[in-house]
């Protein structure tokens, strides 16, 4: 990680990750200066005829398939835009499963695989910090606290990638953290 920047990010998707789950939303934010940049995802067809949409996770979200029709970007646009994005950085998640496997599936639908590997926080906190098990796991649980204060909006993608990204701030005493 050394030398790169360090990205985080986040998806917000149709269901729990699981077969016929796709990737509605997703956010990443520059640790070094918080600057973030997020796209709505209109749904690829392929996605909607075979997917599954959890009302549960809707009514989380606040998104409807009408707003992602009108004001989301094509998966494809977003898999190119997000590739240059996160060119030569390192892309951090706190939930690097959920938010990987979204990843395929957005990226599938180019006919590709991401360009870019998730690491997990735990993993970036250690390489930022060199702190590790039980004292890495009460200083993420205090960071991440500190943060939700800062940050309360949850389960959008911008708001969550923002959360994760401040934990790395406040760990890695970054500026203005």
């Amino acid at each position: 990680m050394a030398g790169a920047s360090i990205l985080t990010i986040d998806f917000e998707a149709s269901s729990l990750p699981a077969p016929g789950s796709y990737p509605i939303e997703v956010a990443i934010v520059s640790v070094s200066d918080t600057t973030l940049r997020s796209w709505l995802i209109r749904p690829d067809p392929r996605w909607t005829a075979f997917g599954f949409w959890d009302p549960t996770a809707a009514r989380l979200h606040g998104l409807t398939h009408e707003t992602l029709e009108r004001e989301g970007m094509p998966a494809a646009t977003v898999a190119i835009e997000l590739a240059a994005t996160v060119a030569e950085s390192t892309v951090v998640s706190d939930a690097p499963g959920a938010d990987a496997f979204w990843s395929q599936v957005l990226y599938a639908t180019v006919g590709t695989k991401p360009a870019f590997d998730i690491i997990d926080l735990r993993s970036a906190v250690y390489e930022m910090t060199g702190l590790y098990g039980v004292v890495a796991r009460d200083a993420i649980e205090d960071a991440t606290e500190l943060a939700r204060r800062r940050f309360p909006e949850a389960h959008r993608a911008g708001p969550d990638a923002r959360r994760t990204a401040e934990v790395l701030r406040i760990l890695g005493r970054f500026p203005g953290s």
